[in-house]
């Protein structure tokens, strides 16, 4: 695979963010999601699901080891009002360009993943800046337990400013 970039446009989200360490991410993630999916159920959203269409995200704002927690925030797209409730929160992210590498499901596994990461992170210096407000993500385009091992999951991405 190789890494691209693409514009993304301001989007309003519903969040849920936790500092976690790697082996507390994928329950932290899968529970925060079904937190925001019922929350966005509730206030009349209807949605389909995660999707390349409507994808979802997992925004983390450091490393995430065994041995070094960060915050992470599951995040939900969502269009209209929606009431900030418990530990979900809502915000808005600006319109922004990002770099990125789709990775398949096994691709995920740690530590495999972090050559996506290193791979990406190097295209961005190459190409532009990162942009220290917008911290890396993983963008999923399909629901990950479902999925194949060698079925496109997510991009792995880095808001950057292109160089001029």
């Amino acid at each position: 695979m190789q890494v691209q970039s693409r514009f993304v446009p301001q989007r309003d989200m519903a969040v849920i963010g936790r500092e976690v360490f790697q082996p507390e991410l994928e329950g932290f993630i899968r529970w925060a999601f079904t937190e925001i999916f019922d929350r966005l159920a509730d206030a009349g959203y209807r949605t389909n699901g995660t999707t390349r269409d409507e994808p979802t995200y997992v925004v983390f704002h450091g490393p995430v080891t065994p041995d070094q927690s960060a915050l992470v925030e599951v995040c939900v797209p969502f269009v209209g009002n929606v009431e900030d409730q418990g530990e979900i929160t809502t915000k808005t992210e600006p319109e922004h360009h990002e770099a990125y590498l789709t990775v398949t499901k096994a691709g995920l596994d740690f530590p495999a993943i972090l050559e996506s990461y290193d791979a990406v992170a190097a295209w961005v210096n190459e190409h532009g800046e990162m942009l220290e407000e917008l911290p890396s993500r993983e963008v999923y385009v399909t629901e990950v337990p479902q999925a194949g091992p060698d079925d496109e999951v997510c991009d792995i991405t880095f808001p950057y400013r292109p160089a001029d």
